[in-house]
């Protein structure tokens, strides 16, 4: 008796997502040979100091605006999880030994629960601080551009690529809160201070 066998169809997504990958790596390639280099400008800290005060001042901003903002979001529902904990607390100390054990492992689920909302709550704010900060930065607060001494074209392909590492760049340092922005001035301030030290020093 004949043995008939089927081969497996083969997915075409076994090939395709590479092919479409190589073919757009070398249109990005073929595109980007005609970018030329970006000049910088000579490094002045105080210049770079005073661009990276500017987006500290928005973000101080921003970040007054988020809380206020969270806070008439989110308050209501944390202000009752943390109501339930005291609560079951309290419960918990009943002299009911199963009353007071059903309370303890309610105060653990609503503790449990409470966490989870204040990780969403902090995940929704970065979010929130994250667009706010594209929009700002669409708006003409950018962290690259003053740091180059010309731009590409307006239009040009090279001059849209820089303009969206840009504001990403800039979304980024707005959104991400004032600490990070205060820990850049902070090395840029530390590295003035060193310079000035060596050249009292000769």
């Amino acid at each position: 008796m004949a043995m008939i066998t089927f081969e497996p169809v083969k997915s075409q997504s076994s090939w395709l997502f590479p092919a479409t990958l190589v073919a757009l790596s070398a249109a990005a390639a073929w595109q980007a040979s005609s970018f030329t280099g970006l000049q910088f400008k000579p490094f002045r800290a105080e210049d770079v100091v005073g661009d990276l005060t500017a987006l500290f001042l928005i973000s101080v901003f921003l970040e007054r605006a988020l809380e206020v903002f969270v806070t008439w979001w989110r308050d209501v529902d944390r202000l009752k999880l943390e109501q339930e904990i005291a609560q079951a607390a309290a419960d918990a100390k009943s002299a009911d030994p199963q009353a007071a054990a059903e309370a303890a492992r309610l105060v653990l689920r609503k503790q449990q629960e409470l966490d989870v909302f204040k990780a969403q709550t902090a995940r929704r704010s970065f979010m929130c601080g994250l667009v706010a900060g594209a929009v700002i930065a669409l708006a003409g607060a950018r962290a690259l551009s003053p740091l180059l001494a010309s731009l590409p074209p307006a239009g040009s392909p090279q001059g849209l690529i820089v303009t969206i590492v840009d504001v990403v760049i800039t979304a980024g340092l707005i959104g991400g809160g004032s600490d990070g922005i205060h820990k850049l001035v902070s090395v840029v301030t530390d590295y003035l201070d060193a310079i000035r030290a060596n050249v009292a020093a000769k």
